[in-house]
């Protein structure tokens, strides 16, 4: 689909809406979340808020196609005027967004074991192309921003304290941004020094033009870097 509009959208959710399917219980239809519609334009972050056990987190794992949606559009800018329905994209069509265009930072880092932490961080952007020696020194650049000792970068981040891993997992998801940054909870479980560096970053990849989607814990926190927030309201 091709839209001419002058600084479109980079990111269009329309009447999306996921429903649950229990198979365990005769396929009883579990509502996740519904109607919700929202654009986020390029350099902008957008926070989802509401209570716990809204949706939140779903919306996210929506818009990245790990759940098919069960009605709505998500619409990606991919540039030059071309948008595409990430809604109604196949499964290899949607690993091929995911990999030039969609990153998802999630509370949980998921790593093999034995690989050291500066090698995790160093991975995307080795995949993009950069030499090892470069994306090297540009992780080690990251962890120290993000107040990581030096004497961690060359062992498994799987041994870290879960502040330090949640650390870990923000350097590897915004080292090499993609169009579109997902964000789950980003600041969770970390001090106020950490957290500091991280909205830091976050205000960085937005002068980087980088469209992002966030769910923040904190609001004090939200507030220092989001440009417009989603409230969503608990169903009765």
């Amino acid at each position: 689909m091709n839209i001419q509009v002058e600084n479109p959208p980079c990111l269009q959710v329309n009447d999306l809406t996921k429903e649950f399917t229990l198979h365990n219980r005769d396929g009883m239809q579990i509502n996740g979340f519904s109607g919700v519609s929202f654009s986020v334009r390029t350099g902008e972050l957008l926070a989802l808020t509401g209570p716990s056990g809204v949706g939140k987190s779903s919306i996210l794992k929506t818009v990245y196609r790990t759940y098919t949606p069960s009605r709505g559009t998500i619409w990606l800018h991919r540039g030059q005027g071309k948008m595409v329905n990430l809604a109604g994209c196949s499964e290899s069509e949607m690993l091929g967004y995911r990999r030039r265009h969609i990153g998802f930072v999630t509370q949980f880092l998921k790593i093999l074991p034995r690989i050291p932490a500066l090698d995790v961080v160093a991975a995307p952007l080795i995949e993009t192309g950069t030499r090892k020696d470069e994306a090297r020194e540009r992780a080690a650049e990251m962890l120290r921003a993000l107040h990581i000792r030096e004497e961690l970068f060359s062992i498994s981040p799987l041994t870290f304290s879960g502040g330090e891993q949640q650390r870990i997992n923000i350097a590897r998801g915004i080292i090499a941004p993609k169009k579109l940054l997902l964000l789950d909870e980003p600041t969770a479980s970390l001090d106020e020094q950490s957290a500091s560096s991280v909205l830091q970053l976050l205000q960085e990849l937005k002068r980087q033009k980088i469209c992002m989607v966030a769910i923040f814990h904190d609001r004090e926190r939200m507030v220092q870097v989001a440009d417009n927030e989603y409230h969503l309201e608990q169903e009765t």
